[in-house]
């Protein structure tokens, strides 16, 4: 749905804290950028979609009001544990559905990079961004890339009996992007590599699957 002031939550908390020497941490989207693979803070704002478009109109009401007292977090592609019950599922929980039902179907997007970005990272650079007190916009991801397929294929693992399909009638507006993330390495000291990556995506696995 079109922006409308009176429905962000963002910017009603703003309100709520103006003047009172409180910083807000925001947390928006990579989509408000227009899609290569070294995004950094200073790349095109170009939203690829309603979703993002909001969120850019989010984001300029509540520095209007918080001013300097903001973090805005554009984060990548969270990958977590998820119950099944969000209206929405995340592409990771869709992924593992199919592995359970011998049958996975990627979109039209299945061969475009995404920035992984477990949850128990984002966690630890959460916690850190609070802790050294960050101000200001920062890209919030890996700056490791995986397409849906190679995400399908390691989730996978060794079972052979997993059918993928790829249906490229199901449209998807995403395209390949990854973060730069100089800017938050040297806010946090903290780096992950696509090992990492890996690593925390097979525990998720496992605490779904089995």
């Amino acid at each position: 749905k079109k922006y409308k002031k009176k429905n962000d939550r963002n910017f009603a908390i703003c309100k709520y804290f103006k003047n009172k020497k409180i910083n807000f941490i925001m947390l928006s989207t990579r989509q408000v950028y227009k899609p290569n693979l070294k995004i950094t803070e200073n790349s095109k704002v170009q939203p690829i979609n309603i979703y993002a478009h909001n969120y850019i109109a989010s984001e300029k009401n509540c520095i209007k009001v918080m001013g300097k007292n903001i973090t805005i977090l554009r984060v990548s592609n969270v990958v977590g544990y998820d119950n099944g019950k969000k209206k929405r599922p995340s592409m990771l929980n869709k992924i593992l559905q199919g592995i359970k039902n011998k049958h996975i179907i990627l979109d039209n997007s299945y061969n475009c990079q995404k920035d992984i970005l477990p949850v128990h990272f984002f966690c630890k650079y959460l916690s850190l961004i609070i802790k050294n007190k960050v101000k200001g916009i920062v890209n919030l991801g890996t700056g490791q890339s995986l397409t849906l397929l190679q995400l399908a294929k390691i989730l996978i693992n060794k079972k052979k009996d997993v059918l993928i399909k790829i249906n490229k009638n199901i449209s998807s507006t995403d395209r390949s992007y990854k973060y730069n993330i100089n800017k938050l390495y040297n806010l946090t000291n903290l780096k992950f590599k696509k090992k990492d990556v890996i690593k925390e995506i097979l525990k998720i696995r496992k605490k779904v699957i089995f």
